[in-house]
């Protein structure tokens, strides 16, 4: 596998992480009563997995575009 390809999907894991760690973060911290629609709302659990996934897909997209535009400040000899 070509090594830009393997920075692109561990890149995106971390975000993917990050973004579940946020979603569990939220709904812990009960912002928005998030927690009692989560634990008393039929639906509740498929609406934190939606929350986690989308999130973690905003944080993926977000760390891998920091990494690729970290990477052209390097190539350009400026740091």
């Amino acid at each position: 596998m070509p090594p830009l390809v393997r920075l692109f999907i561990r890149q995106g894991l971390f975000g993917l992480a990050l973004g579940i760690v946020f979603a569990m973060l939220v709904v812990g911290f009960n912002v928005a009563n998030l927690r009692h629609l989560v634990v008393n709302v039929e639906g509740g659990t498929l609406a934190f997995w939606l929350l986690a996934f989308f999130s973690g897909s905003v944080f993926g997209g977000a760390h891998i575009a920091i990494t690729v535009m970290m990477m052209a400040g390097k190539e350009d000899g400026e740091e």
